[in-house]
């Protein structure tokens, strides 16, 4: 990839209106993540130029999109008979000498703003870093060869994530942390086709992401993938889709939760599915929301559990993956209490922060000063950008000022935007039609735009949790991005009045007893079945709700019973769709439920302050924050609710540099000590009775290794340099879980008494090696590790004064006898 040619077709463009730009669209196909930024940031000024040489684009959409362009291909341009804007706002200047326009970065110079995080990004300047992958084999293993042609894992953290996911037995949950952009689509890909014969369903937060992640996947597998990997939203064809369940051949199913309650015939497939033992997996993508939205956010989400329970009933064999990047501990104990059964429960935890934003603090004197502010900074910090404020009526008031301003190509998105108008939004954004977008938190869920460059804040989040998600929309391509917030003490009041946003006790008591004492709803003792759409005995005129509703009683009341199940005082059994309404069958668990009483002012009461205990504690966590924001690093405020995660800031008010002590240990972050893994019977059969075993081979070592893996084998630990080849292993076994790491892996493994991965049986390659030896023969793990040591000589221990054939508790055997054992 050559600068030149990025120059030299956009100068043709400008040269000539009418030329073709497709030429920069093939240059997309890189897979350096700078080249791809270069040719991204070069395309939003062609398709800006042709807008504005239209009327659809202003002077200012395409001078900013010029800026972007020249400072980070660090070049000038020709445009004939074009005239910059006087005095110009995006740092533009005429060069009188060479006819050209060149861009200064002519940053603002008030307090607490800091340039030096907004030139890293413009020069996608990253600080280099030790990373613990540097220390561990990344080899893949044969059956993840041959599924996706990777040979290696891309870092240590994927491979414990995939390999982890594999070895999950029937009828579990994993929950499986990974840093975004680390690789996790590769935990649905392998799953989904370890067993011959089976079908997966992905349950993705949004359509871009849903095709996102089907794209990848038809890209990667080795398969009919055309008939085997597919996704289904409102409006698209089934027919093909459950022709290939039918007959067992579809593999992949990337849907919406939606989808699940709201359409019958998909449901009835998945259910067959369901009952034949076909179906094997559930998976469900970016889970954290499910709890971190709260009671408000979307119904069929929120009830996936129920779902997933009724499929685990009948088939004991399903496993549940719920996959994101970080969890606070809350998120995790309320997964835990929905989706885990008889404490089948795994945590895959990786957790890292984020290593691409910048945090930019900046507080403004006055609503005055904030809006002078809110607009240099628009106009000169990098795109794509993402700007946040606190309602719909905000970002309305905030598009007409930039519309007024001279901004035309903005866009809205919000809890207002409908459907169809969001599906078309989201697609322009990834196709580069623009490059600002004015949210409210209604957007990103799983928005997997790589390119964000800044993420601007106008008020403060409600939580830690949801600042970091919504910072989480920039650098998704692990180049630097910025995170700015702008704000004054009144936007301190405003994210305070959130607090207040929970029922009083007199209406969420109102409501529940309204619903539970109507004549639609049919109670048997402690078991009703409700009407969402009853409405309550109260006046509710004056309720607000965080999103428009087409029928704010049945949204009110559906968070009256999602805010009682998260308190567990009544568990949903079972949800059905039809009508446009929800019908809930819910069991109760306190009895105080049943009839209004002071004992149920109680129970209310309880359930109402827990609930606003939350929001306000989650309020002093953000305000106490902003307070320090010049005194401590707010990698503080991360690792407070993300407890697992090791202390990262790239930049912040507090520090220019990364702030990082690079760890060379185990990147798990918790230890999973129940060893799962079954030996073999052939391995069994082999070593007998002895817990080890020893052989001699000074050749043909890598056939060895492939008789093992066609054995059965659970672990194999190779030398460094050692590369194998898997082009004869018989893909058709089935030994999907082998795992193979170095020596340095297995002994940090070991050292954290991880019985989920060392378990079952193990083969040691210790050619020549007495380092090698050493680490072998102090094993600590599973005592039911069946241990087996490849060796080129009977190694001499001199710390113990024997060979290994003296030391190991069982047989020594020559690599022919081997063989002919395997053989026979």
């Amino acid at each position: 990839m050559c600068d030149n040619e990025i120059t030299g077709l956009i100068q043709g463009l400008f040269c000539d209106a009418e030329n073709d730009i497709s030429r920069l669209s093939e240059l997309d196909f890189f897979d350096d993540s700078l080249n791809r930024l270069k040719v991204r940031t070069a395309l939003r000024l062609a398709l800006t130029w042709q807008k504005f040489n239209k009327g659809q684009a202003s002077a200012y959409d395409f001078e900013c999109s010029l800026r972007n362009y020249l400072l980070v291909l660090k070049t000038e341009v020709f445009i004939p008979d074009y005239q910059i804007i006087d005095p110009n706002p995006f740092g533009l200047y005429f060069n009188n000498h060479t006819g050209k326009i060149y861009a200064n970065y002519d940053l603002p110079d008030y307090e607490s703003f800091n340039k030096k995080f907004v030139t890293d990004v413009f020069t996608s300047n990253r600080a280099t870093e030790i990373k613990s992958n540097n220390y561990y084999s990344k080899i893949t293993n044969h059956f993840i060869r041959n599924i996706t042609g990777f040979k290696e894992f891309k870092s240590v953290e994927q491979q414990l994530a995939v390999m982890g996911a594999l070895k999950v037995p029937d009828g579990y949950t994993a929950l499986v942390s990974m840093l975004t952009g680390g690789g996790k689509s590769l935990v649905t890909q392998t799953v989904s086709y370890q067993f011959a014969e089976s079908f997966t369903l992905i349950i993705v937060p949004t359509i871009s992401l849903m095709l996102d992640q089907c794209r990848n996947a038809k890209s990667i597998i080795k398969s009919d993938t055309e008939n085997e990997v597919f996704y289904y939203h409102s409006g698209c064809n089934t027919d093909r889709l459950l022709q290939a369940m039918n007959s067992h051949k579809a593999r992949m199913l990337f849907i919406s939760p939606e989808t699940l309650l709201k359409n019958p015939k998909l449901q009835e497939a998945i259910l067959k599915a369901n009952s034949e033992g076909y179906l094997r997996n559930l998976i469900v993508d970016e889970a954290h929301i499910i709890i971190d939205w709260g009671a408000s956010f979307r119904v069929d989400f929120q009830c996936l559990d129920v779902f997933r329970n009724n499929l685990i009933t009948q088939n004991p064999k399903l496993r549940t993956y719920l996959l994101s990047a970080t969890y606070s501990e809350s998120t995790i104990e309320n997964l835990k209490l929905f989706y885990s059964n008889d404490e089948k429960w795994i945590e895959i935890r990786l957790d890292e922060l984020r290593k691409e934003p910048r945090f930019n603090i900046i507080k403004a004197s006055s609503y005055y000063e904030k809006k002078v502010r809110l607009k240099e900074l628009i106009c000169k910090l990098p795109r794509p950008m993402v700007v946040y404020v606190n309602t719909p009526d905000d970002a309305e008031t905030l598009n007409s000022e930039l519309n007024e301003l001279g901004f035309l190509n903005t866009r809205v998105f919000t809890g207002r935007t409908n459907s169809k108008k969001r599906e078309s939004i989201i697609n322009e954004w990834i196709n580069d039609e623009f490059d600002i977008i004015i949210a409210t938190c209604a957007f990103g869920v799983g928005m997997d735009k790589k390119d964000v460059r800044t993420v601007l804040h106008l008020y403060i989040p409600s939580s830690p949790n949801q600042y970091y998600q919504e910072c989480g929309r920039g650098g998704r391509d692990g180049l630097p991005c910025l995170s700015v917030m702008l704000y004054t003490d009144n936007d301190v009041k405003s994210a305070f009045q959130l607090t207040q946003k929970v029922l009083t006790v007199e209406k969420l008591k109102g409501r529940w007893f309204s619903l539970i004492e109507d004549d639609r709803t049919v109670k048997i003792f402690n078991k009703a079945i409700i009407d969402t759409s009853i409405k309550p005995k109260y006046n509710s005129e004056n309720e607000d709700f965080y999103v428009s509703a087409s029928n704010a009683d049945i949204v009110w009341n559906v968070y009256v019973i999602l805010l009682l199940r998260r308190a567990g005082v009544i568990k949903i059994t079972d949800v059905d769709y039809s009508y446009e309404k929800y019908r809930f069958t819910v069991l109760i668990n306190d009895n105080r439920l049943l009839y209004e009483s002071e004992d149920s002012d109680v129970i209310f009461g309880e359930v109402r302050q827990n609930e606003y205990d939350s929001v306000y504690n989650d309020y002093t966590l953000m305000k106490n924050a902003l307070k320090n924001i010049n005194r401590e690093c707010l990698s503080e405020l991360f690792n407070s609710i993300y407890n697992l995660t090791e202390e990262y800031c790239s930049g912040c008010n507090c520090h220019y540099d990364i702030n990082f002590e690079p760890s060379i240990k185990i990147p798990l972050k918790k230890s999973l000590k129940t060893g799962y893994t079954e030996i073999s019977p052939k391995i069994l059969d082999l070593i007998g009775n002895s817990p080890e075993m020893l052989i001699l081979a000074d050749s043909n070592v890598e056939q060895l290794i492939k008789s093992f893996i066609e054995y059965g084998i659970n672990i194999i630990v190779i030398p460094d340099k050692l590369k194998l080849d898997f082009s004869e292993v018989d893909v058709n076994k089935e030994n999907t879980t082998v795992q193979i790491m170095d020596f340095n892996e297995f002994r940090k493994l070991d050292s954290s008494s991880n019985g989920y991965y060392l378990s079952g049986s193990v083969l040691f390659i210790l050619e020549n090696s007495l380092t090698y030896a050493k680490t072998a023969l102090t094993v600590k793990s599973n005592s039911n590790l069946k241990r087996i040591y490849i060796a080129e000589t009977d190694i001499y221990i001199p710390g113990r004064n024997k060979t290994i054939s003296e030391i190991i508790n069982g047989l020594c055997k020559l690599d022919y006898i081997i063989e002919k054992e395997m053989r026979l």
